[in-house]
């Protein structure tokens, strides 16, 4: 007798039940066990939740104490099944499950990933399964591989689940469309099809939170921390299945107002700053219904959104939807968080400068970001930053950072601040100006921002609390044909000091001649 002749019964259109149990009583040895994966008849009985046949197996003497290669026993196959080759009804794997418990199958053994047989029914979404086994008093909050309990499985496994199904849809309305255009061939896949596929794939992830819900009726703490510090409440926002985040935070409730309850769902259970973080409009506009304030300042539960609020993370992220969002149900432009920055300032973050690419200028988005930042009240004028700021200071300050096909988001920005007319000369706190600041930047992709602010008519003799002039911090600039020019551009439209001394005691031409600047040390000598 080959276990092949069994398993392959099971993969039959019409399961042939004489003929499969034939095969069983046909075995000489009932704890007969195949040589190369170690699986006994229990074993391949339980794995397609033949509950005639484990009964009649156990009744004839089987050792309920089998384990295969890879240390699983009956009880972690039918916990696994195989969607691919069978599906058993949900009521014939509880039964299986309930025979197997009785027949004194152990639940506490783990395999050889350290994993009990209901951390596998987690993974696999078997809440038949788990119910079982809850109905029959076992203790399922133990810890499997990496700490996770039953639930971390179900909610970190279900993302995949979730992606499958996105592509059903997405298959399945391609389907629609094409259809109103021109009917299917016979030869083709019917939109029937792709639609039974996607309702398939919606059951499959129906699964996991009833996996979900199973556990939590059984007692398993849905806020255990794994090895990780993850509960299986991260993972269910991680995976966006939002149905089971709701349940996993206690939100969900099928006696809940139906509009209301939607809504909870809808929201993933997230923060309004995770919200916006993962470009989530549809858990956005479900949790600024629910309630929640604009502005609030996020907390230390992510360090990617600690003390901002959800239009700075939404800036940050340079995701215009999200900043028309939010302005919509209340955010205030110009309200500063624990840093006193305003959310325009997180134009210019480390995390900015990560999101930076060539997408965030061919669609225009800081352009279109400041325009719904105005049209909601935001001065151009107003301080940015707790250094007293204003955007074109900060701009003018900023890094340069990466350039994309000739873009960089520090000239961009000062680009589009400008068509706003705005006072080129409000200093910071230090009483540096714009100029000042752009002076002293990477000269060979600032160029034509220097020369906007001068044609702008900024002021090249004001002197900041150091006594530096404009004149000065481009003195000090790292290129040297940079410096050299910078300073003819402040002598063709004013006259920018030449012989003023700073804090230090020292001229635009100590500064030259320090840095070896022969052709600016030649051009300021021919100013004074």
């Amino acid at each position: 007798m080959q276990m092949y002749d069994i398993t392959k019964l099971y993969s039959k259109k019409e399961t042939p039940r004489e003929e499969i149990m034939a095969l069983y009583k046909s075995a000489e040895d009932v704890d007969f066990a195949d040589d190369y994966s170690g699986n006994s008849l229990l074993h391949i009985a339980a794995k397609y939740a033949d509950f005639e046949a484990v009964e009649y197996l156990l009744n004839a003497g089987a050792k309920a104490a089998v384990f295969n290669k890879y240390n699983e026993t009956p009880l972690h196959l039918l916990a696994k099944g195989d969607r691919r080759e069978f599906q058993p009804a949900p009521e014939a794997i509880y039964k299986t499950a309930i025979l197997l418990l009785d027949g004194k199958v152990s639940v506490l053994r783990k395999d050889d990933d350290g994993n009990a047989c209901y951390h596998v029914a987690g993974d696999s979404g078997n809440y038949e399964f788990v119910r079982a086994l809850a109905d029959k008093g076992a203790k399922l909050n133990g810890l499997g591989k990496n700490g996770y309990t039953g639930i971390h499985f179900a909610a970190e496994h279900v993302r995949h689940e979730i992606s499958s199904l996105g592509y059903a849809k997405r298959d399945y309305d391609r389907k629609a469309e094409k259809e109103k255009e021109m009917p299917s061939s016979p030869h083709e896949k019917q939109l029937s099809e792709y639609e039974a596929d996607y309702l398939k794939q919606k059951q499959v992830v129906e699964s996991y939170f009833l996996t979900a819900k199973a556990f939590l009726d059984a007692g398993v703490d849905p806020t255990e921390k794994n090895e990780y510090g993850k509960t299986a409440l991260d993972f269910a926002i991680e995976s966006e299945d939002k149905k089971m985040a709701a349940l996993l935070s206690g939100t969900y409730s099928e006696s809940e107002d139906s509009e209301m309850q939607e809504l909870i769902i809808q929201s993933g259970s997230m923060t309004l700053h995770k919200a916006v973080e993962k470009k989530d409009y549809e858990a956005v506009r479900a949790i600024l219904k629910l309630g929640a304030d604009p502005n609030e300042i996020a907390g230390d539960e992510d360090h990617r959104t600690k003390g901002k609020t959800a239009l700075a993370v939404a800036v940050e992220n340079f995701d215009a939807d999200a900043v028309s969002l939010l302005l919509e149900n209340g955010a205030d432009p110009s309200f500063k968080d624990s840093d006193e920055r305003a959310a325009v300032a997180y134009f210019f973050t480390t995390d900015a400068s990560i999101r930076t690419n060539l997408k965030v200028f061919e669609e225009k988005r800081p352009a279109r970001i400041l325009k719904s930042l105005t049209d909601c009240g935001f001065d151009i004028n107003e301080i940015v930053t707790n250094k007293g700021e204003t955007l074109l200071n900060l701009a003018c300050r900023a890094a340069v950072g990466t350039g994309y096909n000739g873009f960089r988001l520090k000239s961009h920005v000062i680009d589009i601040v400008m068509e706003y007319n705005p006072n080129i000369d409000l200093p910071n706190l230090d009483g540096t100006t714009p100029l000042m600041n752009i002076c002293a930047s990477d000269f060979d992709v600032i160029e034509n921002q220097q020369i906007a602010l001068l044609e702008a008519g900024a002021d090249v003799e004001a002197i900041d609390k150091f006594g530096k002039t404009a004149l000065i911090y481009a003195a000090n600039n790292r290129s040297t044909t940079g410096a050299k020019q910078m300073a003819e551009y402040l002598f063709d439209v004013g006259n920018p000091k030449a012989d003023h001394v700073d804090n230090d005691g020292k001229t635009a031409l100590d500064y030259a001649t320090e840095k070896n600047n022969e052709p600016l040390v030649k051009f300021l000598l021919s100013k004074m």
